[in-house]
């Protein structure tokens, strides 16, 4: 279960790991924090989706379309 990575344009563009929504939070985060070796504590994951190859963070649908996501990212 690799998840996807997306990164934000620039040299210092936020980095997010997406996973298909049936994946759950604890499952996600823990195989995150393995790869990146980075803490646990350090990650959340959050609600994502995704429409016309754009990733949108929110509750809410972009669009009928759009396609729910497990997102993963650094807090802070």
């Amino acid at each position: 279960m690799i998840g996807e990575i997306w990164k934000e344009p620039g040299k210092t563009g936020r980095v997010f790991v997406v996973y298909p929504q049936k994946v759950k939070e604890e499952d996600a985060i823990k195989e995150t924090a393995t790869e990146k070796h980075i803490k646990k504590s350090d990650l959340q994951a959050v609600t994502g989706w995704t429409y016309k190859g754009e990733l949108y963070i929110c509750k809410d649908a972009p669009a009928k379309k759009a396609v729910k996501k497990t997102v993963v990212i650094r807090k802070g």
